[in-house]
């Protein structure tokens, strides 16, 4: 019998274009080379059972057993079917990963800081966004607490040093890309929280916890000294810093706003219908070419964003009250989480 894995690496994804086929298995050929690493990959999307045969041909071609594949969802909810995967492994340490985002370093610098975190009791690891996430590395850094190591910076965040930090972006303090210790894994996969929420319950995004999520702290969090991971088409608001941007990944799609996942009820998706049809003229890269001088080009991207911003937040509304109800009315769900907490 194999020895148990100090960490599993889980990966639900969306599969639904040969791009990101391509992307996850050149990621899963990477992975594997992580020493005391076991796979749970659950694939949604219309190339799942493509997606699979792919996946298993290459464990067999590199004699890798420790995986488990699961296809389709349990719960419709991206957080409820992270935990299955979580409750179904063996580990206690975590690696939460997607298909758009790829090591550029080697799997020793990734393993050396996985077992810092594992050895510093770490929470959560930032493994990737390294631009993004620069400020508030540094800051920590710097603290007197904080603790240095071969390959990471650690330090027990607390409510005061997060007020006294006052970082400027520090986009979320629980990423969806990440390193993560078990207990603290479930306690962000259990939560309803955020209860005004920007994503559908099956995208992954929902699993984000920005910062002003103080509900989770204190923890401990661990940042890596060199980028490990990067996106591969999203620049994450500082430009220039996606792999392809970088020219280190060849340019297979561009990056569609999309929540990753199929959406039932998005208001947002009247604004393209809105865009092809008003009789205002040809549309082209943000206005309309009979929109002649500066003031109604302005006031037309005025009306633009405000139209946006309240379908955003009927969205938003609509994802919200959803995502409660179910908290509290799935009987199913509510007997998984109760079962869940016992265990």
């Amino acid at each position: 019998m194999s020895q148990q894995p100090k960490v599993t690496i889980i990966l639900n994804v969306r599969i639904n274009s040969r791009h990101r086929l391509e992307r996850l298995t050149k990621l899963i050929n990477k992975m594997i080379c992580l020493p005391e690493c076991s796979l749970s990959i659950r694939i949604r999307g219309a190339l799942a059972l493509e997606t699979q045969i792919m996946l298993n041909k290459i464990f067999q071609a590199n004699d890798f057993n420790e995986f488990k594949i699961y296809i389709g969802d349990n719960f419709r909810q991206w957080k409820m079917n992270t935990l299955v995967q979580v409750n179904d492994s063996p580990s206690s340490q975590y690696l939460l990963l997607q298909e758009d985002h790829f090591p550029i370093l080697s799997m020793d610098n990734l393993n050396i800081f996985i077992k810092e975190c594992i050895s510093e009791k770490v929470d959560v690891g930032i493994v990737t966004a390294w631009h993004t996430y620069r400020e508030f590395r540094e800051k920590v850094a710097e603290l007197p607490n904080s603790k240095i190591g071969a390959e990471g910076i650690f330090y027990e965040l607390t409510q005061s040093p997060w007020k006294i930090l006052k970082i400027d972006k520090p986009r979320y303090l629980v990423p969806l890309v990440g390193y993560f210790k078990k207990e603290f894994l479930v306690k962000v996969l259990l939560t309803p929280r955020p209860y005004l929420r920007r994503y559908p319950a099956l995208s992954p995004f929902d699993f984000e916890q920005g910062p002003n999520a103080k509900w989770v702290l204190p923890f401990k969090i661990g940042f890596t000294k060199e980028e490990i991971f990067a996106c591969i088409d999203d620049d994450i608001d500082i430009p220039g810093t996606s792999l392809q941007s970088r020219g280190l990944y060849e340019l297979d799609q561009i990056r569609k706003n999309e929540h990753h996942t199929y959406v039932a009820i998005n208001s947002q998706n009247v604004i393209a219908k809105l865009k092809r049809n008003l009789p205002i003229g040809k549309y082209r890269n943000g206005i309309y070419s009979n929109l002649g001088s500066s003031r109604s080009k302005l006031i037309w991207v005025f009306i633009s964003n405000k139209i946006m911003t309240t379908l955003k937040f009927i969205d938003s509304c609509i994802y919200s009250s959803h995502a409660i109800l179910n908290y509290i009315f799935n009987i199913s769900e509510r007997y998984y989480r109760k079962k869940t907490k016992i265990n």
